[in-house]
């Protein structure tokens, strides 16, 4: 139903086009996309077309970061606006961008749960209600609501006090709290003809938990609710869902009911047509047994680790002198606290680790003395002053180098830092540069450059190096990390980049959920042999 958009351009509302091969239904489509373009800056981040969305299913998205997957279901909820020459229907109308999620019953889940931990469930639930105008000054009426509040628990399978307060609950308790405040919502115009959008829904739970969200969203979906899952985890897409939508680049690369896709081509839709390399099993619980130049060496360092529920099983990790090894997973798997349990920032009492074979006490100053640096990954926040100058975030970390007498000896300091300023070639105008005006790119490499610049280190831990950097300075940074390896030290890089770890690494851990772990030898590591690792469950956990 063609019709033009404000300001009288006739392309924002156009036929759609064919989808692709997406299940068949009599009832029309609640959501008909024809184009979908999105572009920040003059580069365009999505660009996906023919996409039907029917009342009463459930869909899968997947993608691989910075795929699209974030622009989509902003797009989708109103939050971000097209560029002209997208169109697309809702309820067989012209849609009208930025879409009104709120007019038009389409609800989100954050991947956070948008919930308040110092509050009840039951404000919770009602924080997020519109009230007319006219009932602005009335007052709640606390018992209706508590009714009311049960009753939508109730429908997602959760048996709790509305008075509880949020931080007292489960994970998988509060991601249900976030399941029913949705469906709340969409009950505002009836379950039919609503669209419930749920992202990553299943982070850092497990599996009989993330049963539990997803019996739910079918409850909802039962109701006559279209429901969109964003979702890494393979197994649970097949469980949840009855079709798919793969993002690459900004594309649809691959869509339909998942009974016609076998798992290595949606991993294919997600990375790119490569040819599978074989995967080798690590044995259940034991991971880090590989081998550097043929030989398998004394350990430089070991970690054993019992994490929290949800993530990884009891875990014991070797590094091997002279390698660089990866440790990966999906989200909430414990690849983003694992780095700080291991240099003693945060708390991890059932972590223990070894150092060639010495045990590292607990907490900061004991792995700093056992050779262990980190490289944290949220740089602004945990790595640099900002307002200081390169010079002064370069050498905090090893004042006493330059000391004497109590003194700061400035002309040893500046000796110091003019070095590994021009052998790091970080481009800015000198060493009295502030921090705040330096690349992305090149704030990594100050980070990285300090964390060795004491002759003490024996193994460097990088919490995503790649993250926030451009293309070229990535690699200049792989390449350090490469070198810096030597016959009594290594390097441990924790991240979600793969193709990175495939580029850098001699071995990669995979974390996953349940029993086992997966490890990667070099003749097995690319992009995407490790996000298959990642996203396919074992056999034996669903």
């Amino acid at each position: 139903m063609p019709a033009s958009a404000p300001n009288g351009d006739p392309t924002w509302a156009q036929p759609v086009e064919t989808p692709l091969d997406v299940p068949g239904s009599d009832e029309p489509p609640l959501l008909a996309l024809g184009k979908i373009r999105k572009s920040f800056d003059g580069i365009c981040v999505l660009d996906a077309k023919g996409i039907e969305v029917r009342s009463g299913h459930v869909y899968g998205l997947m993608g691989a970061n910075g795929s699209g997957k974030s622009t989509f279901v902003g797009v989708l909820t109103g939050y971000q606006t097209p560029d002209r020459g997208s169109f697309g229907e809702l309820r067989g109308l012209p849609i009208r961008w930025p879409i009104d999620g709120a007019a038009e019953s389409i609800v989100i889940v954050p991947q956070d749960k948008g919930l308040c931990a110092n509050l009840s469930v039951l404000d919770n639930m009602l924080v997020t209600r519109r009230r007319r105008r006219r009932q602005l000054l009335k007052p709640v009426h606390r018992r209706e609501e508590h009714d009311r509040a049960v009753a939508a628990l109730g429908v997602v399978g959760l048996h709790v006090d509305p008075w509880r307060l949020i931080g007292d609950l489960s994970p998988a308790e509060q991601a249900l709290v976030s399941l029913a405040r949705a469906f709340e919502e969409l009950n505002k115009f009836g379950s039919r003809g609503s669209l419930l959008v749920l992202d990553e829904p299943t982070t850092n739970l497990g599996l009989e938990d993330a049963s539990r969200i997803l019996a739910a969203t079918a409850r909802l979906a039962s109701e006559g609710a279209a429901v969109i899952i964003v979702n890494h985890r393979l197994a649970e897409i097949r469980s949840a869902c009855e079709s798919v939508f793969v993002l690459r680049n900004g594309e649809i690369t691959q869509q339909g009911r998942l009974k016609d896709l076998d798992d290595e081509s949606l991993v294919r839709a997600m990375f790119g047509s490569v040819e599978m390399p074989g995967r080798a099993e690590a044995p259940s619980g034991e991971a880090g047994i590989g081998r550097v130049n043929g030989q398998q060496p004394t350990p430089l360092m070991t970690v054993v680790s019992i994490p929290s529920k949800g993530s990884y099983a009891e875990l014991k990790l070797t590094v091997y002198p002279n390698e660089v090894l990866g440790v990966t997973g999906l989200t909430g798997m414990g690849q983003d606290v694992l780095p700080y349990q291991i240099a003693g920032v945060l708390p991890g009492h059932a972590t223990n680790v070894e150092v060639q074979g010495k045990k590292v006490k607990k907490g900061p100053i004991a792995a700093r003395r056992a050779g262990i640096v980190c490289v944290p990954a949220n740089r602004r926040a945990h790595a640099f002053w900002m307002d200081g100058t390169v010079r002064e975030n370069y050498t905090i970390a090893n004042l006493q180098h330059f000391m004497k007498r109590g003194f700061l000896r400035r002309p040893e300091e500046r000796a110091a830092s003019d070095s590994f300023f021009s052998e790091w070639r970080i481009a800015a105008r000198g060493i009295e540069s502030p921090m705040s005006t330096l690349s992305g790119g090149n704030q990594q490499k100050v980070s990285i450059a300090r964390a060795v610049s004491s002759s003490d280190w024996r193994v460097l831990l990088v919490h995503e190096p790649t993250q926030g950097i451009d293309i070229t300075t990535r690699a200049e940074v792989l390449s350090r990390l490469r070198a810096l390896c030597t016959v009594d030290r290594s390097v441990v890089i924790f991240g979600a980049d793969y193709d990175a770890l495939a580029e850098a690494c001699d071995r990669v851990i995979v974390l996953r959920q349940g029993s086992g772990t997966v490890e990667l030898e070099a003749h097995d590591l690319s992009e995407e042999a490790i996000a298959f690792a990642a996203m396919k469950a074992r056999r034996d956990e669903g």
